[in-house]
């Protein structure tokens, strides 16, 4: 018997998993449950030398920040050594560790 053609091509067995598995992730998005707005905000802690660094996929080639050359490098990386500068959401420079900064007026220093 032929097959009956649909308006969308390539909606198979795969497209129905992953409608199937997106469907069955939607409930966890729901944040109405999550919190309560009676339960007192956690004071922040003060960050503390040590500690221990673990990680769940394969050791780093190297975590020197200079020589990373992968993305599997540059996650730990990015998690132990912080920048003097950062970008906002909007790409703008931002402060990181560097509370303020200025440019010489050749733009060398």
């Amino acid at each position: 018997m032929p097959r009956a053609q649909t308006d969308r091509p390539g909606v198979g067995v795969a497209g129905t998993w992953l409608l199937l598995a997106c469907l069955a992730l939607l409930p966890a998005c729901d944040s109405s449950g999550a919190s309560s707005k009676d339960a007192e905000p956690r004071p922040s802690r003060a960050p503390r030398r040590g500690g221990v660094f673990r990680l769940l996929v394969e050791a780093p080639h190297t975590i020197d920040p200079a020589s990373v050359d992968s993305v599997y490098d540059a996650l730990p990386v990015g998690q132990i050594f912080d920048g003097l500068v950062a970008l906002d959401p909007g790409l703008n420079i931002v402060p990181a560790l560097a509370a303020t900064w200025t440019i010489s007026h050749d733009g060398r220093d």
